[in-house]
């Protein structure tokens, strides 16, 4: 089609020059709806990035001067307005991030300064959030604090949004086994697994620190209280004796500037750190503004929190606040803080725990939830059990603790543990050794193992059943191949007369002639003697022979005999072969691949256990002589 001129006739009374009028008419008709359309997309455009200018100012439109309000909870759970002055802007003031610098006042401020449990609450300029308390000046007499940039904390939620992905592909979320955490064999070598905790330097003296999280704990007495702090005081937090919310379903608003709570322990003790939620979106949440561990992808349980009062002090003043009802699940504890999702359920471990006393007819129970987490959860153990036990009977003076645990493992048989603990303090020396075996379940570089319940039954008796090993006698020096060797053992009893033991172990047919040894001694000696002697027999290939050696070790009430040659033997992948003939050794000796095995520096020819009455202590070694 072909547009005529303007004024061209086109036939009776029809004027091109009032239809080229109509054309464009109606060609700007046409073009307004694509105007509308560009228009429209610009607007969407515009206004899904609009939500982050009203809400939210980013740190370079932060200046000096300028006020605001910031909100967080001083009593009960009422959310306050406290005002806030813009002092300056620290660029790079933390690695990879900058602090606001600011004046707080209002409140108990002038009096209390910058409270701990404050961190985490949210300020706002003209409005628009720009950050959260987290920062105070050591020793500082104004109450000045530091803030930390909103946007730095909103990269949490994408933080926590990989962690989920991540944890889809193993299972339920376990950490990877080894990583950052002991070898079983230091830990069975060394046995102080705590020593090895991750470490968070903290700054002392007049400098800008992350705000101290205080950690309430209820139920605890004051000498496990002793043993959390400085463990505790490694990452920052300050542990604080407490009571427990008097209603734990209180309602609680869980918006910017109530109290947050993520909870390490509940039940019958309860352990919660406590600080200020930042930033809600839907069921998401920010707080903090520092982290509390630095320990990335976590699960623990956090809830709201009731604050019964500001202790004031020009040292350190703190909320003093109990741990409301469980509203989710935290997922991430970051360099800016730590993030969560409303609704869902963190993964715990719980304990079930009964103590019976010998002049008693009914035992007393216990229960507790710990958090699921490799690094932390051997502490925990060690902290609920011994807390248990010291608060259930006397907690000084001569007692015999008999522990018999059953530990739940997903996709393995549970694991049976039973040993026996005397003297002044043994609740000391039972928690401890339980923590170390946590410990070597959960940080094994074989594979993560998903610890499912702890049953502990522990039956105390109120005097100490201690004896020594004095001395032993064979009832031959020159023995035979194939023959039977009687043996007495001398028992020195606590406060008690010498007792005797009497057992007879046999000297193998193949028993090479020359010199034997016959070693008598406590279990604590035993193994460590076979970690010198086999020391590849320590290291695991899998789970199962963790957890088989675990169920096999011996007893603190056992007397152990073995009759023991200098001839070598081989261990490979974790099974020693101790029947090899001398050619076989001479091949494997010049064949062993690195990593897989090792030979051992003596050979046990033949063993025995026998009960006791009493925790042993001490060893024998009775020379023999073989001849055939």
């Amino acid at each position: 089609m072909t547009w005529a001129e303007p004024g061209v006739k086109l036939g009776a009374n029809v004027n091109i020059t009032a239809i080229s009028k109509e054309g464009r008419i109606l060609r700007s008709f046409w073009r307004w709806p694509a105007l509308f359309c560009c228009l429209f997309f610009l607007a969407v455009e515009v206004l899904a990035e609009e939500p982050d200018r009203i809400r939210f100012m980013p740190v370079d439109q932060v200046k000096a001067g300028m006020v605001g309000v910031g909100k967080t909870v001083f009593s009960g759970t009422q959310i306050e307005e406290f005002q806030v002055e813009i002092l300056g802007v620290l660029k790079k003031a933390r690695p990879h991030g900058d602090i606001i610098l600011a004046k707080v006042s209002g409140g108990p401020l002038a009096q209390t300064g910058v409270i701990k449990g404050m961190s985490g609450s949210p300020v706002y300029i003209e409005g628009k959030l720009i950050g959260a308390v987290a920062y105070a000046w050591s020793f500082s007499t104004q109450p000045i604090c530091g803030i930390a940039p909103i946007m730095e904390m909103l990269d949490l939620w994408h933080q926590m949004e990989i962690g989920q992905r991540e944890r889809g592909k193993s299972l339920e979320g376990l950490p990877e086994a080894g990583e950052l955490g002991l070898g079983v064999e230091e830990v069975l070598l060394r046995g102080d697994f705590w020593q090895d905790s991750l470490q968070l330097a903290a700054a002392r003296g007049p400098a800008l620190v992350p705000l101290e999280t205080p950690v309430m704990l209820s139920g605890f007495d004051e000498r496990v209280v002793a043993q959390m702090a400085p463990v505790f005081q490694k990452f920052g937090l300050i542990p604080i004796q407490a009571g427990s919310a008097t209603d734990e379903e209180l309602e609680v608003p869980f918006e910017p500037g109530a109290s947050l709570a993520v909870q390490l322990v509940r039940g019958d003790a309860i352990i919660s750190a406590v600080g200020t939620l930042t930033h809600r979106e839907g069921d998401r949440i920010i707080g903090f503004g520092h982290p509390m561990f630095l320990a990335g992808g976590v699960d623990f349980p956090m809830s709201g929190a009731y604050v019964h009062s500001v202790l004031p002090s020009q040292v350190s003043s703190f909320k003093l606040a109990s741990a409301t009802r469980q509203m989710g699940s935290l997922r991430q504890d970051g360099r800016a803080g730590v993030a969560g999702i409303i609704g869902q359920e963190p993964r715990m471990l719980p304990i079930d725990l009964e103590i019976r006393y010998q002049d008693e007819a009914e035992p007393e129970t216990f229960f507790f939830e710990i958090i699921d987490n490799k690094f932390f959860s051997p502490n925990l153990v060690v902290w609920t059990t011994l807390n248990a036990l010291l608060v259930s009977g006397k907690s000084m003076g001569d007692a015999t603790m008999e522990l018999d645990a059953r530990i739940v493992i997903r996709g393995h048989p549970d694991l049976r543990l039973r040993n026996i603990y005397t003297g002044a303090m043994p609740q000391a020396i039972l928690s401890k050794e339980l923590g170390e075996i946590i410990a070597l379940l959960q940080q094994n570089k074989l594979e993560g193992a998903s610890l499912q319940r702890l049953s502990l039954n522990i039956s105390v008796e109120n005097r100490r059943r201690r004896a020594l090993i004095s001395s032993a006698r064979a009832g031959k020096q020159i023995v035979r191949p194939g023959e039977e060797v009687p043996v007495t053992v001398f028992l020195e009893p606590y406060r008690g007369e010498e007792r005797t033991l009497s057992i007879t172990i046999r000297v193998p047919d193949d028993a090479p002639e020359g010199r034997l040894v016959l070693q008598i001694s406590d279990a604590a000696f035993s193994t460590k003697w076979e970690q010198n002697r086999a020391p590849h027999r320590f290291k695991f290939n899998n789970l199962s022979q963790l957890l088989d050696m675990l169920g096999e070790l011996e007893r603190n009430d056992q007397l152990i005999v073995k009759l023991v040659t200098a001839r070598s033997g081989v261990v490979i992948k974790g099974q020693e072969l101790p029947s090899l003939p001398p050619s076989a050794l001479a091949v494997l000796r010049g064949s062993q691949k690195s990593g897989e095995g090792g030979m051992t520096h003596e050979l046990v020819l033949a063993q025995k256990i026998l009960p006791t009455d009493y925790v042993l202590s001490g060893h024998i070694a009775l020379p023999l002589t073989v001849r055939r």
